[in-house]
C-alpha cells in the first residue's frame, strides 16, 4: 500500500502491466517512424525509407504519364502488354 498526499493506494491501482507498456512504446516507436517517412522528415533513421519512397513514387509517375526513360519502358512495356492480353480476352 502506498500513501501520497492524504490518499491510500493498493497495490493492484498502481500495478503497470510490463508488457502492455513495453507494447506502447514500441508502438510509438513505430508511428513516429512512420511519421517521418511519410512527412519526409530526414532524420539518420528516415532518410533511406524517404528516398526509397520518392523513387518509388517517382517511376510510378513515369509509368502513368508514359515518360519513356531507361528505368521505366520495361515497365511500360510490361503494362502494354497486360492490357493487350486482357483485351484480348474480352474480344474472344
Amino acid at each position: 500500500m502506498a500513501f501520497y498526499d492524504g490518499t491510500f493506494f493498493e497495490p493492484s491501482t498502481l500495478a503497470i502491466d510490463e508488457t502492455e507498456y513495453y507494447n506502447n512504446v514500441v508502438l510509438a516507436a513505430q508511428q513516429a517512424f512512420n511519421l517521418g517517412v511519410f512527412a519526409a522528415y530526414p532524420t539518420a533513421q528516415t532518410i533511406e525509407p524517404i528516398i526509397a519512397k520518392a523513387a518509388g513514387e517517382a517511376r510510378n509517375l513515369g509509368v502513368e504519364a508514359a515518360i519513356y526513360t531507361s528505368d521505366i519502358v520495361e515497365l511500360i512495356i510490361g503494362r502494354a502488354s497486360l492490357q493487350a492480353k486482357a483485351l484480348k480476352g474480352m474480344t474472344e
